[in-house]
């Protein structure tokens, strides 16, 4: 009995969710880039990357939802040819406005 109780309080509250931004720059949705922030969407955690990748005349911003599968935390991974790829995953409303509200130091 106990455990039907514990399952079907689980099941009755989904998990909690937290707003982040969405967009992607040049993609056609909304504009993406330091300063336009996109639309929000309900997500488990957030993300926020941006980069320079040979093939694209500009400098690219995303702004999402993160799997849970991702690790709390920003990274920036640099390639000789001069591509590079910063990004941070966080959790907490809006938390991936820019790279310093999103934890990076």
């Amino acid at each position: 009995m106990l455990k039907f109780l514990l399952l079907t309080s689980f099941l009755a509250y989904p998990a909690l969710s937290i707003k982040c931004f969405s967009c992607i720059s040049g993609m056609g949705g909304p504009e993406c880039d330091e300063t336009n922030l996109g639309e929000v969407a309900e997500c488990e955690r957030c993300l926020i990357s941006n980069g320079f990748i040979e093939g694209f005349e500009f400098e690219f911003w995303q702004r999402s939802c993160a799997t849970t599968d991702l690790e709390i935390g920003c990274d920036t991974t640099e390639y000789e040819n001069g591509e590079y790829i910063s990004y941070c995953v966080c959790e907490g409303d809006l938390c991936n406005e820019n790279f310093e509200t999103a934890g990076r130091d």
